[in-house]
């Protein structure tokens, strides 16, 4: 009597998962431009990222995360905090939709 080998189950685990390494280069300048213009806007807004934190119900520690990393951010995660900020997603995923805006603000404020 001959045992056939049991085939190993396939790993669902990463089933619609993205490998980092193959991400794709959209993909990062969407993600690039998504922490920028969350920059922008909280300056604009003059929030702090402990107050988008809690306008967003997320801890600190993960905009600090988001913000600062060059990881990708999940487009959930990016969808809800466009939510948040009351702006669509396409604009925070376009670079530089809100840096003019932050950085005349700036400006104004120092002038005053």
């Amino acid at each position: 009597m001959t045992v056939k080998a049991k085939k190993p189950a396939p790993d669902r685990s990463r089933k619609g998962k993205v490998n980092p390494q193959e991400t794709s280069e959209s993909y990062k300048v969407a993600t690039a431009a998504f922490r920028e213009n969350v920059k922008a806007l909280r300056a604009q807004l003059n929030w702090s990222q402990r107050r988008l934190a809690e306008e967003a119900n997320v801890s600190q520690p993960w905009i600090n995360w988001m913000e600062n990393h060059d990881e990708s951010v999940g487009f959930p995660q990016m969808c809800h905090i466009a939510d948040v900020f009351g702006v669509p997603i396409t604009s925070m995923i376009t670079p530089g939709s809100y840096k003019a805006i932050a950085a005349r603000r700036e400006k104004d404020a120092v002038q005053r």
